[in-house]
Formats: C-alpha cells, sequence, structure tokens
C-alpha cells in the first residue's frame, strides 16, 4: 500500500468550473507496454509495442446543496476532457491533464453531508515541488 499523501487542496477544472474535491487517490501510471502477436519459431513474443502513458486517481466530492457543481456522470457520458490539481502540504503541486471521468459511483451519505466517488483516467501529469 503506498504511503498516505496528505492534501491541503484539490480541485477539477470544467470548463472555468471548479469544483472542490474532498478526498484524492493517487492509483499510480501504466505505460500500456503489450506484448506483440508475432511469434517466433519457440512460440514467444518477437517484442513489445510502446504504449500511451495512462494515470489513474480517484476524486471524492462533497455534493452541493442545490445540486452538483459539476456534473460528473455527464462527464463521463459525453467523454468531455478537463484537468485536474492537486496541491500537497508542505509544497508540490501534481496537475493531470486530458482527464476523462471512467465511472461515477453512486452517492453515499456520512456526517458531513452526502459524499459522492469518481475514477479517472489522464493521459498527461506534470508535476512541481517536493511531490
Amino acid at each position: 500500500m503506498p504511503p498516505t499523501d496528505y492534501v491541503s487542496r484539490a480541485y477539477v477544472d470544467v470548463d472555468g468550473t471548479n469544483a472542490g474535491v474532498s478526498e484524492v487517490s493517487w492509483n499510480g501510471a501504466a505505460d500500456g507496454l503489450e506484448p506483440v502477436k508475432t511469434m517466433n519459431r519457440q512460440n514467444r513474443g518477437v517484442g513489445y509495442t510502446n504504449g500511451a502513458m495512462m494515470y489513474t486517481f480517484s476524486l471524492t466530492y462533497p455534493l452541493a446543496v442545490k445540486g452538483e457543481e459539476v456534473d460528473f456522470h455527464r462527464l463521463m457520458v459525453d467523454e468531455t476532457e478537463f484537468a485536474a490539481t492537486i496541491e500537497y502540504e508542505g509544497g508540490g503541486t501534481r496537475v493531470f491533464t486530458r482527464c476523462r471521468v471512467a465511472s461515477v459511483d453512486t452517492p453515499s451519505s456520512n456526517d458531513s453531508g452526502t459524499d459522492q466517488a469518481v475514477e479517472c483516467l489522464a493521459l498527461d501529469m506534470s508535476k512541481t515541488g517536493a511531490r
């Protein structure tokens, strides 16, 4: 299990609308490396194809009183790209660009209100600072 990172602020920017995020879980990166289908005489793959880097992360955000600030379900259906920024305590920023929503969980109630979890994929990530 990866170590816990304390986030001081995280938000999602969709067409100029910022949605505050209460919890972020960084799931890692995948390079898309796959074996080619061509075999040699010993029935082994000849090599690998280079794939695109893909980053996955989870967001939990509180639902607004008058409805959602950003409709993540509509973003998933429309395949809309957006940006997500995570600022860590003690410095450091991680910015995900060309993000898409992979799945939206059903809202859940807790002591502080109603939250909804979203799984996201991103094609590009840049980071500054210590994290």
